[in-house]
């Protein structure tokens, strides 16, 4: 009796050894045969056995769903990756189109393959480039920047901080915008150093000063007003030197057609103006020569009507 005890205990614990690993065949069930002398200690060893073996198949279960759920986890990762990867060798391809670009016709062939083979990957923000790439080769087509009161479409950054095309763009505008001057303004010298290394808008500010130490005031005049449309509406400074410029020009046209008064208050509004590269040494040359020529100004620059002879900047 004894002797079957044990080998049936030896038997259970085989099968114990058996159940440890993940690969097992089900659970051992309790001995039927009644001719084996199972006692109290069998019984309570061969229950804990069973329910090891139950809390083992749970583990072995969730252990399974987490290594299934980490492989799905890695094959989408691998997945947007690649996705990613091809994407960004697009985007190091356009990059270098665009910075090659010499010629609008250049800018509206990439647009057409842009719209076409990217119509479809807004992540990349591609369509909205094609869009702004025909805006760009507009303005060059037509040797005109953007009409004045829409900075935003000559030089702001459209796509936000974010877009992959950002700093490339700016660069794109800036060279369209430098050219489109040196072509209307007659000022070649903007494409080359060291303005070219310059914003646009820089650029031309730094053009209207060296033209003002020549006194040509009409080029001033104009290379301020263009430079006026790729930037917010003037304000300040500014504002207050392409003002006293318009009013020497006018004065200039009103004292050639005889209308003497006109030009001296003309003239005397650019001598009250204040800033830098400004025509007043020459609109109180013009005005002590009209004063001394034609005295009845002197009363009138006396007490002059209110915004007599003084041009306005239009409304921005």
């Amino acid at each position: 009796m004894v002797s079957q005890y044990r080998v049936t205990l030896a038997l259970v614990e085989s099968m114990k050894v058996e159940t440890e690993g993940e690969n097992y065949a089900s659970v051992p069930q309790f001995p039927s045969d009644t001719s084996y002398p199972i006692g109290p200690e069998f019984r309570t060893y061969f229950l804990k056995l069973t329910a090891k073996i139950s809390a083992h198949r749970r583990d072995s279960s969730a252990r399974l769903e987490k290594r299934r759920e980490e492989e799905q986890r890695v094959r989408a990762a691998e997945v947007e990756k690649a996705r990613r990867d091809a994407t960004n060798e697009l985007v190091k391809t356009y990059r270098a189109r665009i910075a090659a670009a010499r010629t609008p016709e250049d800018l509206l062939a990439l647009a057409d393959e842009l719209a076409v083979a990217n119509s479809g990957d807004e992540r990349g923000g591609f369509p909205q480039l094609s869009l702004e790439l025909r805006s760009v080769a507009g303005w060059w087509l037509d040797g005109a920047s953007p009409a004045r009161g829409n900075p935003e479409a000559a030089y702001a950054d459209a796509y936000g901080r974010s877009h992959p095309f950002v700093g490339e763009m700016h660069a794109l505008r800036g060279r369209v915008l430098r050219e489109i001057a040196a072509k209307r303004l007659k000022l070649p010298q903007i494409l080359d150093a060291p303005f070219r290394q310059m914003d646009a808008r820089e650029a031309l500010q730094k053009l209207a000063e060296e033209t003002a130490t020549r006194g040509d005031w009409k080029k001033v005049n104009e290379i301020l007003e263009m430079r006026s449309q790729w930037a917010a509406p003037a304000a300040g400074p500014e504002r207050e030197r392409l003002l006293a410029i318009g009013n020497y020009l006018m004065a200039q046209n009103l004292e050639s057609a005889g209308q003497h008064q006109q030009a001296a208050l003309a003239y005397l509004a650019v001598i009250r103006a204040v800033g830098d590269a400004l025509p007043t040494k020459e609109a109180a040359e013009r005005l002590k020569r009209i004063q001394s020529e034609y005295p009845e100004t002197q009363k009138l620059l006396l007490a002059p009507p209110a915004g007599a002879g003084v041009e306005q900047l239009p409304t921005q």
